[in-house]
């Protein structure tokens, strides 16, 4: 029962609007047929008129979503690994989408061309006008443009390892972490410019360099 209630919480506490007299409501998004009734909310894009995330089916378990008032919520097409919705483009034209293969793989979709395959890796941000987006691979971190493709973010000094973990509005700037070969024991939060160049975003007093 508890999961069950987490479940619907989840899922009510999702979309606020606001009416003329300036009271908020809360709108219920639903759940897409099949599988468990579960539905988990990534984000919403910045005029507030998408939802995204990913709902519980039948197979492949998990299907990433959108939802806007006027169609209720939408499956965001099918991959045979289950995917979610990670994030959006200031209007939600664009929808990122994350497979949930171990192989990782990312898709944009969009409402004339539906899902289409972007790239291997793991996508964590886009940019407003979604011509950026942060991801990750094996490999580590990820700048992608369409005239690009996926170009690997530079390591701080001497790490080893990075990971992306959001992009700024304008594409400019990715962040994330940089950090050594044991295993992330020492980490370096940093910003990453459009040419790929770390900055150390610093560390707070006491305890060990881990940002």
């Amino acid at each position: 029962m508890p999961s069950l209630t987490r479940s619907l919480i989840v899922m009510l506490v999702v979309a606020w609007s606001s009416t003329a007299g300036g009271t908020a409501t809360i709108v219920g998004v639903g759940d897409l047929p099949g599988g468990a009734y579960e539905s988990l909310v990534n984000g919403v894009s910045d005029d507030g008129g998408v939802v995204f995330g990913n709902s519980n089916v039948a197979a492949p378990k998990s299907q990433a979503f959108q939802w806007t008032e006027e169609f209720g919520i939408e499956g965001l097409g099918v991959d045979p690994e289950g995917t979610s919705a990670v994030a959006a483009s200031s209007y939600g034209h664009y929808v990122a989408v994350t497979s949930l293969t171990p192989l990782w793989e990312w898709f944009i979709y969009t409402a004339p061309l539906g899902l289409e395959r972007i790239a291997d890796g793991d996508v964590v941000g886009i940019s407003a006008d979604a011509s950026v987006t942060a991801s990750n691979d094996t490999r580590g971190a990820l700048r992608w443009t369409a005239a690009t493709g996926a170009v690997l973010l530079d390591v701080y000094g001497s790490d080893s390892g990075t990971r992306a973990l959001g992009i700024s509005a304008d594409g400019e700037f990715i962040v994330g972490s940089s950090y050594d070969a044991l295993g992330g024991t020492i980490g370096h939060a940093v910003r990453w410019n459009a040419a790929g160049v770390p900055e150390d975003l610093g560390d707070l007093p006491g305890g060990t360099v881990n940002a």
